[in-house]
C-alpha cells in the first residue's frame, strides 16, 4: 500500500505520496468534556515587599521576543545590521571650540590619558554593543553606573541584560525608582537575596541631578534609565518592529520555510487537493459526537485509506471517488460535499518566493532599512539597488539615528558631568567615527571616515 502521511493534531492533513493529492480534514470543535486552557508563568511576591510591574500579561515578554528571533533566519541578523552601524568605529571625546561658516560645529580632540581611556575602553565599546542590542529589540536599556568609593568620579558603566530587568511599580509620585534584576523571569524568587537584586534608579529629569547623587551615599550604583519613548507605553516601551509580530507578517515568514522542508522531505509535490469539511463526519458516523479524540483520528485515518486505495486500483482506473453529501436535520439543505482542487506545479519555478520576499521587505521597512544597504535577497525579483541607491540609502540612514545614538549617549555624557570633564572642558561633546559613501569624481576613493558629534 502507498504511504500514508498524516498530522496529528486536530486538523488533520494527509499527504498520498503515490498519487501526489494532500487530503485537508477540517477541524471540528474537540469533546465537549476535552476541552483545555493555555497555562502563563507568573511572578509570586508571597513574603517580599517587591512589586515588579509585568513585562508583557505573564511577565515574560522578552523571552517570547528571543524565541522569535532564535526561530527566523533573518530578523536578528537585520537587527545586528542596526547595531553595528549605530556603533560605527567607537566615540571619541572632543571639545566644540567654535561653529564654521556653515554652522558645523569646530571640533578639537581631547588628549586628556583619563578621558581618553576612559571613552576607549573595552568597558565603554561592551556597553555600547550590549546597549544597542537590548536598544533595538526592545527599545529599553538598562546601564548601570558605578562611582569610586569615595564618589568622586564614575569609574563604571555596564549593561544589565534587559531581559532580566523589570521595573519596581510606580509610587505616588509616578516616577520610576527602582529596577528588580532576576535572571528567571518569569519564575523569580523574589524573597531570594542572593538570586534577586534591586538597583535604585535615578530620575534623569531632575536638575540637580549631580549634587543629590553626591550627597546619597546610600546609592553604591544606580540605574540610568534609557529608552526609545512611543505612545501609550509606562513601565516598558514597545519596539516599532513589534508590529510585525501583532500583525502576523512572522508567523507568515516563519511558515513559508517550513512548508517547503515538508514538501522536500516527503520528495513530493501536491497536484491535487481534496477538502473534506467538518461537517462531513457527522453525518458519516451517527456517534461522530460520542468519539473522543483517538476514535475520531482512527476514522479519519480509515478514510484516508479509504481514498488511497480508491485511487490505487488499477480496475477502478476512471471511476470517482464516492463524494458522500449529508442534509442538515434543521434547515433541510444540503450539507457541503468534498471539493477536489487542481493545484499547479509552482515548485520548479520557484513557489512562495513572492511571499517570501514580501515578508522580508515587511522586516526591513518595520526595522527602517533600506534594501540597498541590506542586499538583494536572491531569490527573484528583489533587486539590491545600485551603486548610487546603496550610497544614497548609506548616507540617509546616517543621517536619521541620531535620535537612537543620543540614546546611548546619554549616559556617557553623564559620566563626564559626573567627573568634572564637562567643567574642564567647555564645550565637552562625543562623537562618532563613520564611514561615508563618495562617488569617483569627488575622490579616488569610494568611501571616507568622517566624525559625527552627538
Amino acid at each position: 500500500m502507498d504511504e500514508i502521511l498524516i498530522s496529528t493534531g486536530n486538523t488533520k492533513i494527509g499527504l498520498l505520496k503515490k498519487h501526489q493529492v494532500g487530503v485537508y480534514m477540517q477541524a471540528d470543535a474537540p469533546p465537549a468534556d476535552k476541552a483545555t486552557t493555555g497555562t502563563t508563568g507568573t511572578v509570586s511576591t508571597k513574603d517580599s515587599a517587591l512589586t515588579p510591574a509585568f513585562w508583557g500579561d505573564d511577565n515574560d515578554f522578552p523571552g517570547g521576543i528571543k524565541k522569535i528571533l532564535d526561530g527566523d533566519a533573518e530578523l536578528k541578523e537585520l537587527i545586528n545590521t542596526l547595531v553595528l552601524y549605530s556603533m560605527g568605529k567607537g566615540v571619541i571625546p572632543f571639545q566644540e571650540i567654535g561653529i564654521d561658516d556653515d554652522g558645523n560645529p569646530i571640533l578639537k580632540a581631547i588628549q586628556d590619558p583619563e578621558v581618553r581611556k576612559f571613552y576607549k575602553s573595552r568597558m565603554v565599546r561592551k556597553y555600547l554593543l550590549e546597549g544597542y542590542q537590548d536598544l533595538y529589540t526592545f527599545f529599553n536599556v538598562f546601564p548601570e553606573m558605578i562611582p569610586t568609593k569615595d564618589r568622586s568620579r564614575i569609574h563604571g558603566i555596564y549593561i544589565n541584560e534587559a531581559s532580566h530587568c523589570r521595573w519596581e511599580q510606580m509610587d505616588d509620585s509616578g516616577i520610576l525608582k527602582r529596577v528588580i534584576h532576576n535572571k528567571n523571569w518569569p519564575n523569580a524568587k523574589l524573597n531570594d537575596p542572593i538570586e534577586t537584586t534591586v538597583i535604585p534608579a535615578i530620575d534623569v529629569y531632575d536638575p540637580d541631578i549631580l549634587k543629590t547623587l553626591k550627597e546619597d551615599k546610600a546609592k553604591k550604583k544606580w540605574i540610568f534609565p534609557c529608552s526609545y519613548p512611543t505612545i501609550g507605553q509606562t513601565y516598558y516601551q514597545l519596539a516599532h518592529w513589534d508590529g510585525l509580530r501583532v500583525s502576523g507578517w512572522l508567523e507568515i515568514a516563519a511558515k513559508i520555510p517550513a512548508f517547503k522542508k515538508a514538501l522536500l522531505s516527503n520528495q513530493m509535490t501536491i497536484k491535487y487537493l481534496i477538502q473534506i469539511p467538518n461537517t462531513y463526519w457527522p453525518s458519516a458516523y451517527k456517534d461522530w459526537e460520542d468519539y473522543d479524540d483517538k476514535m475520531r483520528n482512527q476514522k479519519k485515518k480509515e478514510k484516508l485509506e479509504e481514498i488511497n486505495k480508491a485511487l490505487t486500483d488499477v480496475e477502478n482506473t476512471g471511476k470517482s471517488i464516492l463524494n458522500e453529501v449529508g442534509i442538515d436535520p434543521v434547515s433541510k439543505e444540503k450539507l457541503p460535499g468534498w471539493n477536489i482542487i487542481v493545484i499547479d506545479d509552482k515548485t520548479k519555478a520557484g513557489a512562495f518566493l513572492e511571499d517570501s520576499e514580501e515578508a522580508s521587505a515587511h522586516k526591513m521597512r518595520a526595522l527602517g532599512l533600506d534594501n540597498a544597504i541590506v542586499g538583494n535577497l536572491m531569490t527573484g525579483g528583489m533587486g539590491a539597488g545600485s551603486g548610487s541607491d546603496k550610497r544614497i540609502a548609506w548616507n540617509l540612514f546616517m543621517a536619521k539615528i541620531g535620535p537612537y545614538r543620543d540614546i546611548m549617549m546619554d549616559p556617557l555624557m553623564f559620566a563626564a558631568e559626573f567627573n568634572g570633564w564637562t567643567e574642564k572642558y567647555p564645550g565637552f561633546t562625543l562623537a562618532y567615527r563613520d564611514t561615508v559613501m563618495e562617488t569617483l569624481d569627488k575622490s579616488h576613493q569610494t568611501a571616507k571616515e568622517v566624525t559625527n558629534a552627538a
